[in-house]
């Protein structure tokens, strides 16, 4: 069981059209035919390919007497006799039942009969689709409208089904897709949300994942733009989901138009729980943790930015707190100022460390507000660390823009630390223990922002990239789309739980670390919209508690519930 990775393949890729595709064997030959909406009608495209070849013909409209008045319908065999009948949302609100009176492979139906079985109207816009949600046998309804939709369980039986009254939906303007995508047993739900209702401009796909049991489901809001399933300009009109290429998977389609292949498993970071270990900082500290004295545990570096007790200052000390606990349950002692040797390196201290000359302990680069590097050498030990007098902008580190975060990574896996100052990248074309840059490039391999932060946090073997510039839903992520070798970044919108970095502009920053030493990621995260008022810190641990998958499905998942920001 795992996430599943979707890579965009094309656009039109199949000659589709219209809007809210279902994908269906309406003919009983093995392969997905398509129905689709287009104003207040009903597209139908057949598949005269194979199952894992599709060729779709020329769409046929209103097809098996369906009738205009609609648009895109949903399929269920609601009487369980059999053969699949269609329901269709109308602008007004109502849902029109229409009843094969045909077969399962040469489909018929009957006149459209207004809100059968217990359904009423939504409001405006409606759009049903049935799935069996909480495991009793029988299907329940789900109509979405413009303002976010109903739910509908069923309290009659698997042939002769009665809805009770509606629930409250789980918001959005377009009908959930639901499916189960971890490949946990239960259904999990994606919803779009548009702020223009025709074109979907401005649209999210939130990706809502059930944390409950297959008989009692309890929704979590996961992520927005979940797993790579993200489009400026279609996102809003609907994600469906069909294994079109017969590999077993679940394929998506954004709209009818975007085609994204399940190409992988993914492995998916849950940012959840705060930890009751925190450091006593104050604001805006930038922070990196690592195990500068050799005794197995992380200790934690922060640069002082600003002052509580004195408005801004001009402070570029690094504060060092040692981790008096143990591997797994870190305790951070009060705080060194500027300790190995390390000295104020100027406004807006943004420190790192790393074995830049392959001598086995860890050297340290201090960035500052102006845009100059301090590096300091390690000419101590591993477990005594002394840092030489520092050597302002060496290895060709200069003119990379003010507030200069300093990042290392092996981003082309050749064996050596590259290096990326803000939005610029040096090339280490040198060695491991005698590093030489290159000429530095600007916004590379798809980058865009500054103050990169890299990981393998889908675990595909190869760097995903981070940076603090806020969007409306979070923290910037890049995913690595290309290999460890020839790497190639791709953005997408906040894939992860990480509550607390607030809105566009808000001051943020996130250090990604395994802190408890449980192989997992955690993330600490500073600024942003949880620090609006006294009573919280100014840095936090978020604790990784992974994609919550399990496979006994008769116990709720173990997962701390969290709230998806809206604008």
């Amino acid at each position: 069981m795992a996430d599943p990775v979707f890579k965009y393949i094309a656009t039109n890729t199949f000659g589709l059209s219209g809007y809210s595709p279902t994908f269906l064997d309406i003919d009983s030959d093995g392969d997905s035919d398509v129905f689709s909406g287009a104003g207040e009608n009903t597209l139908f495209f057949r598949n005269t390919g194979t199952i894992s070849n599709p060729i779709f013909s020329a769409a046929v409209l209103n097809p098996f007497g369906l009738s205009a008045g609609g648009g895109s319908p949903a399929f269920a065999d609601i009487d369980h006799d059999g053969d699949l009948d269609a329901f269709v949302g109308s602008e007004a609100g109502k849902t029109l039942f229409f009843r094969n009176i045909g077969t399962a492979s040469i489909p018929l139906f009957a006149a459209p009969q207004t809100n059968q079985f217990g359904l009423i109207d939504v409001g405006s816009f409606a759009q049903p689709t049935f799935v069996d949600i909480d495991g009793d046998g029988d299907l329940d309804a789900y109509v979405g409208n413009y303002y976010g939709g109903k739910f509908f369980r069923n309290i009659g039986t698997v042939s002769n089904p009665s809805f009770a009254a509606p629930e409250a939906g789980l918001g959005g303007s377009v009908t959930p897709s639901f499916v189960d995508i971890d490949g946990d047993g239960d259904f999990d739900a994606f919803v779009d949300i548009s702020k223009d209702y025709y074109y979907g401009y401005g649209g999210y796909t939130f990706f809502y994942r059930n944390i409950g049991t297959t008989n009692n489901p309890v929704f979590y809001p996961d992520s927005i733009h979940p797993f790579g399933l993200k489009d400026e300009y279609f996102t809003g009109l609907g994600v469906t989901f069909a294994d079109i290429d017969g590999d077993n998977d679940f394929d998506a389609f954004l709209h009818t138009s975007l085609f994204f292949e399940n190409v992988d498993e993914g492995y998916s970071p849950h940012f959840s729980s705060k930890a009751t270990f925190d450091l006593n900082v104050d604001h805006f500290p930038n922070v990196s943790f690592v195990d500068i004295d050799g005794d197995g545990d992380l200790n934690a570096f922060a640069g002082h930015t600003y002052l509580s007790t004195g408005g801004y200052e001009d402070d570029g000390d690094t504060l060092f707190f040692e981790n008096t606990g143990s591997v797994t349950s870190p305790a951070f002692a009060a705080a060194i100022v500027n300790p190995f040797g390390l000295t104020d390196a100027g406004n807006y201290a943004y420190p790192t460390f790393v074995d830049i000359d392959g001598d086995n302990d860890l050297d340290a680069f201090i960035g500052n507000e102006i845009g100059n590097v301090f590096f300091y050498k390690n000419i101590g030990t591993t477990l005594n660390p002394i840092f030489s007098a520092p050597i302002i902008n060496p290895f060709r580190f200069s003119d990379v823009g003010e507030y200069v975060n300093p990042s290392f990574v092996d981003v082309d896996s050749d064996n050596d630390l590259d290096a990326f100052m803000n939005n610029v990248f040096f090339e280490n074309i040198g060695s491991i223990d005698n590093p030489a840059f290159a000429t530095p490039v600007t916004n590379p391999f798809g980058l865009k922002g500054t103050s990169f932060k890299f990981l393998d946090v889908d675990n595909d073997g190869d760097s995903d990239a981070f940076n603090d510039e806020m969007h409306e839903f979070g923290i910037g992520f890049f995913r690595n789309i290309g290999t460890a070798i020839n790497p190639m970044f791709s953005e997408e919108l906040s894939p992860f739980s990480l509550p607390g970095t607030g809105y566009k502009g808000d001051y943020t920053s996130v250090t990604y670390v395994d802190i408890d030493r449980d192989g997992d990621v955690d993330a600490y995260i500073t600024g942003g919209s949880d620090f609006g008022n006294d009573n919280q810190p100014w840095g936090h641990f978020r604790m990784n508690n992974h994609a919550p998958n399990v496979t006994n499905l008769t116990a709720a998942e173990t997962y701390t519930r969290n709230t998806l920001k809206s604008d």
